[in-house]
């Protein structure tokens, strides 16, 4: 990753969305991805970058698999400007994100096979596939999910130990839900 790029990263964090803009530009215009797909995240913070500006960029970045562009437009509709993908061609960018090893997009996914919602099947199998690839990848609720998966044997056999450990460690990020189910169990 570039230094521009990390300079850029680093500005955005603390919200100083022109000198982020300034850095990223002129690699974007090269056709970096992450520049493209940082340009196109700004539209979610409170830089004053237009939802048409955001849609470009991120096209654009997609255009070369980038896995966060492909899920932010996933859930960049017509009508909302963050949601649960609204159409075919919106499930379809979810589920290129997801191959591409997006946690957010795979979480999503094990969520929305979970519980047959959104125009995916319910499906505990792919459910537990999905989770638990974002769980490996750190996601905390992904693990939580997971954990619970596998504890109680949805979508494939009972591992409880095993499970028991995803909830713990979601649990230790800071999970809600895992710390609910501890603090219950």
């Amino acid at each position: 990753m570039s230094v521009a790029v990390e300079q850029a990263k680093a500005a955005i964090e603390r919200e100083d969305y022109d000198s982020a803009i300034k850095l990223l530009r002129p690699l974007a215009d090269g056709g970096l991805a992450e520049a493209e797909f940082l340009l196109g995240y700004l539209y979610f913070t409170s830089a004053e970058v237009s939802k048409t500006e955001s849609r470009a960029w991120l096209e654009r970045a997609a255009a070369q698999k980038h896995p966060e562009a492909l899920y932010y437009l996933a859930c960049l509709g017509s009508t909302c400007d963050f949601g649960p993908p609204e159409d075919a061609t919106h499930r379809a960018l979810l589920v290129s994100s997801a191959e591409l090893g997006c946690p957010e997009a795979q979480r999503d996914l094990g969520c929305f096979h979970a519980v047959g919602d959104l125009g995916f099947p319910k499906d505990e199998v792919l459910a537990r596939l999905w989770y638990g690839r974002a769980a490996a990848q750190g996601h905390a609720d992904a693990m939580y999910n997971y954990g619970s998966m596998l504890l109680y044997g949805e979508g494939g056999p009972a591992e409880p130990e095993t499970g028991m450990d995803w909830i713990r460690r979601a649990a230790a990020q800071g999970d809600h839900g895992a710390i609910h189910f501890l603090a219950n169990s």
